[in-house]
């Protein structure tokens, strides 16, 4: 579970982080994230609950994440 952020890296590959959407539980885009260079994503502003990470890497392919948000 996450509060306020959480950490994505690839590790064991050499592949890069082009991009990334979070979308609820109904399938609804919440977001979409830039990668940053400290590889955090910021869940200050989400409501608690269950979320997808759709992390896009520069080959075109994709990886989906799930993750809970838990309040403060």
């Amino acid at each position: 579970p996450a509060q306020d952020e959480l950490t994505v890296e690839l590790n064991g590959c050499e592949l890069k982080i082009e991009s990334m959407q979070l979308i609820d539980i109904w399938g609804r885009l919440i977001t979409s994230i830039a990668p940053t260079p400290n590889k955090k994503v910021f869940l200050g502003d989400v409501s608690p609950g269950v979320y997808f990470l759709r992390v896009f890497l520069t080959n075109t392919e994709s990886q989906t994440i799930k993750i809970a948000k838990v309040s403060n």
